[in-house]
């Protein structure tokens, strides 16, 4: 809105925000059975595998029913082998356990995953 003596009125209630802003991890499913897909990890654990029970389901064969737990170590997150039948890759190297880190590329079977930690959510 514009006054006469030439100076601009904004709503500054437009411009900020009073929620926070909540950073969350984000495991994005981009190779294999059901992609592309982005799953928020809120959860202090979260497995990944071919049972229905899992919290990421992967329908693939060469996935495990129990393949990988996500997990939250103090600040970190944490990709654990669940005795699974073709293993974890991390960034293409073969692992039984590790601490993720932002852009890793996590393959189980014929289905790769992208890890982005602390990516801005709108906590609305």
């Amino acid at each position: 809105m514009s006054h006469d003596d030439g100076t601009i009125k904004l709503n500054t209630q437009s411009l900020y925000s009073t929620h926070p802003i909540t950073r969350r991890a984000i495991l994005s499913l981009i190779e294999g059975p059901g992609a592309p897909k982005k799953y928020m990890l809120v959860q202090e654990c979260t497995t990944i595998g071919r049972s229905p029970e899992s919290d990421i389901q992967v329908r693939s064969n060469m996935v495990s029913r129990k393949h990988i737990s996500l997990y939250k170590e103090n600040s970190e997150l944490v990709c654990l082998d669940l005795m699974s039948h073709n293993g974890i890759f991390l960034n293409g190297v073969r692992i039984h356990s590790a601490t993720l880190r932002d852009g890793d590329m996590i393959q189980i079977g014929d289905v790769i995953f992208l890890y982005n930690q602390g990516v801005q959510w709108n906590s609305m």
